[in-house]
């Protein structure tokens, strides 16, 4: 659907600095971009909307191009694009000025951008039509002008800004956002403005969570943003780390301590502290270096090879299903063990060997997890020498883990009462403002979910009934979340890989080994599923000795909250509990920037 905007002023023209934000949402991820960082208080060149959809759109831009000239001696056209796919495609082949002065002729600079905008290849990426194009006319009184890029993208330097001035040949300074200092001198700037421009471009990438390409001007003595896109990563194809995905293809950011102890796990299993050795933190995210085996996407084989992978399938799942129901067993004995002792009472010592306990805890049920991917992986390949390449969203439908009964029920009782408030009140309030029968029901339900916590890998998260405001946020997600869809998922992934599996040569064999694995990747996604609730209980006593932990260290100002201390590893929580001199609160402030940088950002499978 085009974006439909209120005129304000000239019939389809519009200032950037009258939008809103359903505006802003309308006319795309650029133009959203752009309004949430004015909404931010960073310094933006806003400029004049035009519509291109109506008639005779080449006279409404050069007008408001003539008007903008007007008013200042520069400017430039940048087009609003519905999405950023379409936006590279226009950059690859537009050609345009960079500037227009008082000598340039307007007419043709706009005939040449509706030219431009009109190629087959992005009338294609747009569907045939400019109905939803708008293009911003901006004004300047400095030709300065040059690209900010927030990271490093071909270099895989993450935390290397690249600043650059437009000169003809210029050569980038390259700044370290850590500490705002220039590591290799460019062109066509001062080491000051540099500076300072990498400084605009870190606060860009912040308040957006993810790694940006902008361009910069300047205006009324101020360096302004003129474009925002977003900064994608080439990786090369045999890059050594890949994502870890252990419960969902991108766990999203993962705190420090969560991945010293995937490192744990992961690793070679020698004693003493690893220091990412087989898991490191990239993007705010755990990547483990890649082992040499095969890949998914293999091709359909005869029926007795698929037979052999499959009972070679079985096998790996039986002894999977057989230690985990080993771990199940040990399980609750060594989480009341751990419990036994008393963290508030405990020595640094003490409360050392107890971390230390946790998270051994903690990659245990992490390694088994990895162990179930493993497994999952050996089904689908035996799947694929069944069918051949399997549909793309049965992969993650066979492998997801699944909800165990309790967690299933306890799920379904706070999405029925988020739907009943709703219903009532027309939304679910606070817990202060409910009226004594709901605040009862409240409370009795919160009490069931004081030792549950959302399933994942990460520490940071806490109970679901840890206060009521935790509990509310749960409730509103759940309020709107399909509790059925991955079971949905699961049942249509078999029946279409049956169906596929009667359609093939030699259709009833196929079809039984079908049926055979759909089976045994049901088996391990529910043992997946109790390994996961067993994470979520370490998580909880890991989370605990690490708060009282970093309490400690608050009170002795060597880190600002608690909290921080679940952005320090392991070893670095005992360096510091034992008094070693060490920038403790400086790393978590850094890794606390790293989680707002890549917080939207759709991280590369490798690295």
């Amino acid at each position: 659907m085009s974006a439909v905007l209120k005129p304000q002023g000239p019939s389809g023209v519009r200032d950037f600095a009258s939008l809103t934000a359903s505006d802003a949402e309308a006319l795309g991820e650029e133009a959203l971009g752009l309004f949430e960082l004015l909404r931010a208080g960073l310094p933006i060149a806003g400029g004049r909307i035009v519509r291109l959809a109506g008639d005779h759109p080449e006279q409404r831009l050069l007008d408001a191009l003539r008007r903008t000239m007007d008013e200042r001696p520069f400017a430039r056209l940048r087009t609003l694009f519905p999405t950023e796919h379409a936006a590279r495609r226009f950059d690859r082949g537009a050609v345009l000025p960079a500037d227009m002065d008082a000598d340039s002729d307007l007419q043709q600079v706009v005939g040449t951008l509706i030219e431009s905008l009109r190629s087959p290849e992005l009338s294609a990426a747009l569907g045939g039509s400019l109905l939803g194009l708008h293009v911003r006319v901006l004004g300047f009184d400095a030709r300065d002008a040059g690209e900010l890029i927030s990271a490093d993208a071909h270099a895989g330097e993450p935390d290397r800004l690249l600043v650059s001035s437009r000169v003809a040949g210029a050569a980038p300074f390259r700044i370290d956002r850590r500490s705002m200092r220039t590591t290799a001198e460019g062109e066509g700037l001062s080491g000051d403005e540099a500076e300072r421009l990498a400084d605009l471009a870190d606060r860009a990438q912040l308040t957006l969570g993810r790694p940006l390409r902008l361009e910069w001007g300047r205006d009324q003595g101020r360096d302004v943003i003129t474009s925002v896109r977003t900064l994608t990563f080439r990786v090369p194809p045999h890059s050594p780390w890949r994502r870890v995905a252990l419960m969902a293809a991108d766990e999203g950011a993962v705190s420090p301590l969560t991945v010293d102890a995937l490192d744990r796990a992961l690793g070679t299993g020698e004693p003493g502290p690893h220091v990412e050795r087989a898991v490191k933190r990239v993007f705010a995210r755990p990547y483990r270096r890649l082992e040499s085996g095969g890949a998914l996407g293999g091709a359909r084989t005869s029926v007795p090879r698929a037979a052999a992978q499959a009972a070679r399938a079985a096998k790996v799942a039986a002894f999977y299903v057989a230690d985990a129901k080993r771990h199940e067993r040990a399980h609750p004995a060594r989480i009341i063990a751990v419990d036994a002792i008393s963290l508030e009472n405990v020595s640094d010592e003490g409360l050392l060997d107890a971390l230390r306990r946790r998270q051994r805890l903690t990659a245990e049920c992490l390694l088994l997890l990895d162990r179930g991917r493993v497994t999952s992986l050996s089904i689908l390949e035996a799947l694929e020498m069944t069918l051949g390449p399997l549909p793309r969203e049965c992969y993650g439908a066979l492998a997801t883990p699944r909800r165990t009964r309790p967690r299933e029920r306890t799920l379904t009782a706070m999405n029925r009462f988020a739907t009943r408030l709703t219903a009532e009140l027309g939304n679910v309030p606070e817990r202060a403002s409910l009226a004594s029968a709901l605040g009862r029901d409240w409370d009795r339900l919160r009490d069931t979910v004081i030792g549950l916590r959302a399933l994942g890998i990460d520490v940071r998260p806490g109970a679901l009934g840890q206060d009521d405001a935790t509990f509310r946020a749960e409730l509103l997600r759940l309020r709107d979340l399909d509790l059925g869809a991955s079971e949905r998922a699961r049942k249509d992934a078999m029946r279409r890989l049956l169906a596929t599996a009667r359609g093939r040569d030699m259709g009833r064999s196929r079809e039984g080994l079908v049926n055979t694995l759909g089976g045994l990747a049901e088996r391990v996604a529910v043992v997946k599923g109790v390994v996961a609730e067993q994470l979520a209980a370490s998580l909880l006593r890991l989370r605990a000795a690490a708060l009282q932990a970093g309490q400690r260290l608050v009170d002795r100002a060597v880190l600002e909250v608690p909290s921080d201390a679940l952005y320090l590893t392991l070893a670095e929580l005992e360096e510091a509990l034992v008094g070693e001199p060490g920038a403790y609160a400086s790393r978590v402030r850094l890794r606390r920037e790293d989680d707002a940088r890549w917080a939207r950002f759709e991280a590369p499978r490798r690295v």
